[in-house]
């Protein structure tokens, strides 16, 4: 299974607020190895693209590709989809208790987004000491 996963960018010394990340093709592996092996495998493939400098190369795409045109970005970004089979993302979320409009919040939801073609999208959200995880699937694919 290849999945679009999103990188963090960011260095140490970043200060900027928003995002500062980038999609990169990710192989997920489908044997029956443990789940300790297979988190081991996905974390040296993005080691690697981090390292060898090819991360550099999937910004500076994405980049190129965020100023072409509606149409051409559309179809650009939809032959890319094809090369994988769904997105997965982690979002780091806040690390104390929160509340809203005086109510605790007990639990977070990510939304990953659902690219054409693709029939899942999955996303995990870590709040304080709590994993929550969300999948929206589109099933017609």
């Amino acid at each position: 299974l290849r999945a679009i996963m999103p990188v963090n960018l960011r260095t140490n010394l970043d200060t900027d607020l928003g995002n500062n990340l980038t999609g990169v093709g990710v192989v997920i592996p489908a044997s029956n190895c443990q789940l300790s092996e297979k988190t081991a495998l996905i974390r040296s493939q993005v080691r690697l693209i981090k390292n060898n400098g090819a991360i550099g190369a999937y910004y500076l795409l994405a980049q190129l590709t965020a100023r072409l045109p509606g149409l051409l970005r559309r179809l650009t970004c939809e032959a890319a989809a094809k090369r994988t089979n769904f997105i997965c993302t982690n979002v780091p979320g806040p690390t104390r208790k929160i509340s809203f409009l005086g109510a605790e919040v007990l639990e977070f939801y990510g939304l990953p987004a659902l690219m054409r073609e693709h029939g899942a999208a999955f996303c995990f959200f870590s709040a304080e000491k709590t994993a929550f995880f969300s999948i929206v699937i589109d099933p017609s694919v």
